[in-house]
């Protein structure tokens, strides 16, 4: 293609894009890649040439274009919301008789996109989704064939059944424990957890090891925070001492006040000494106490997170005035007299829970060894797993680790609850035209709200 060709064809293509932008229609990602798609040969044209054309101001426009996708569809949705809110404002009042839509319930009957409902409340849950159900097909002239439903336990199903048969709906629904017998057979499924430590293995033996690559690796990628003493250590080990102790020396602090400094930055993204992942700091607070005096506790996750040691059940409640529920032990952010951890100290005395002081050597060493993982852990959560959940073939250096975390998957007889989850929105069995999902059975960081 000569370069006057691609100028004509740039021009076409922003034609299209105005007309795509100025459509009364809410953009979803899908919608989006699809149309960016349809002008792949374009941007390879534009590459081969990119001499001529790296100046070109529609060039620059549709590298724009494919560059700012979140920008773009967030601020055309914004419009599109903002107008049909106040469209709808009358069916949404009048929905129910006595069940108010909030305003954000209202934005989620408008996405076009297949939905994955996260909402802890049942109640709410089920009414949600059968608010969108009844919106595509008043609204959107779906019919009930067209809409499928994936749910991850009995009781939400048998709820769910109930209020459709009452609407006279006849959509189906599925119980996500079913398809996994479809899919899985003999098959364990991977969590996300397991994932990253496959992956961290990989890295650790493949990359690390090799320096050459590892240079290549840290050229071509964000979140790789190595200096330039790395290529002088054989392993990763070997590396986090030096680069522990040395940050322990530059910082001038005593160790006692180094490790707290530690614990204080886990504790800003509400992750305890432990590695719990926390709701509120006065919950890591809570776990850290119980780390640093030898206690043992388990950690429910339910409606809110329960603290169990032995018998004794308690949990953080960030309101006294909301707080009603006179079943467990509690602990509150304030009190007339005393502080949480002071109150915290007396139920644990008060239930027989002896206290010991955790050795300082043992505290740094399980800080440091719980931070090896800070020169690549971005890498792998940012640029690596959202590589492998994607159709995305074009790096030579991320397929190497996708093909390797394959294969591991197909040798080891494990399935990838990502993959699946996505296998299944794909699967025209469920996916008719609207697929609506919830989260309960979807244990990954990494699943989005949106499901392409």
């Amino acid at each position: 293609m000569d370069i006057k060709t691609i100028d004509e064809e740039l021009k076409g293509y922003l034609d299209k894009w105005s007309r795509f932008l100025s459509k009364d229609v809410y953009i979803s990602s899908n919608m989006y890649d699809k149309f960016v798609e349809k002008y792949k040969y374009l941007y390879i044209e534009c590459d081969t040439h990119i001499d001529k054309v790296k100046d070109n101001i529609n060039y620059l426009k549709i590298k724009k274009i494919k560059s700012r996708k979140i920008k773009f569809i967030r601020e055309h949705n914004k419009k599109y919301l903002i107008n049909h809110l106040s469209l709808d404002k009358e069916y949404f009042d009048n929905m129910y008789d006595r069940v108010s839509l909030s305003n954000k319930d209202r934005e989620i009957m408008l996405v076009e996109d297949n939905l994955v409902v996260n909402n802890k409340n049942n109640y709410q849950k089920i009414i949600l989704i059968l608010s969108k159900v009844r919106y595509l097909m008043d609204k959107k002239k779906y019919k009930d064939k067209d809409i499928n439903i994936i749910l991850g336990n009995d009781e939400d199903y048998k709820d769910l059944s109930k209020l459709l048969n009452d609407y006279k709906i006849k959509t189906n629904i599925y119980l996500y424990t079913d398809i996994l017998k479809e899919y899985c057979n003999k098959n364990k499924l991977i969590n996300y957890k397991d994932k990253y430590q496959i992956l961290e293995n990989y890295f650790k033996r493949e990359i690390f090891s090799n320096k050459r690559l590892l240079r290549e690796y840290i050229t071509n990628f964000k979140y790789l925070y190595f200096n330039r003493d790395v290529y002088e250590y054989d392993t990763l080990n070997d590396y986090h001492n030096y680069m522990f102790m040395r940050k322990y020396i530059e910082s001038g602090n005593s160790k006692k006040d180094y490790l707290n400094s530690l614990i204080d930055r886990k504790r800003r993204n509400y992750t305890s000494i432990n590695n719990d992942k926390l709701r509120y700091k006065e919950e890591v607070d809570i776990a850290n106490y119980l780390y640093l005096h030898n206690i043992r506790y388990k950690i429910i996750n339910k409606d809110k997170i329960y603290f169990k040691i032995n018998d004794l059940v308690f949990y953080y409640s960030n309101s006294i005035e909301d707080d009603t529920d006179d079943k467990y032990f509690k602990l509150f952010k304030k009190y007339k007299s005393g502080t949480l951890l002071t109150h915290l100290k007396k139920l644990l005395s008060n239930n027989n829970i002896e206290e010991i002081v955790i050795d300082k050597n043992i505290l740094k060493n399980k800080l440091k060894n719980d931070s090896k993982d800070i020169y690549y852990k971005e890498f792998i959560d940012r640029i690596v797993i959202p590589y492998i959940d994607s159709d995305n073939k074009d790096n030579k250096l991320l397929n190497n680790i996708k093909k390797y975390y394959l294969n591991y998957l197909e040798d080891n007889k494990y399935i990838d609850e990502y993959l699946l989850i996505n296998k299944v929105s794909k699967d025209k069995k469920y996916n008719t035209k609207y697929l609506i999902m919830d989260n309960n059975y979807i244990d990954t960081e990494s699943i989005k709200l949106i499901i392409k």
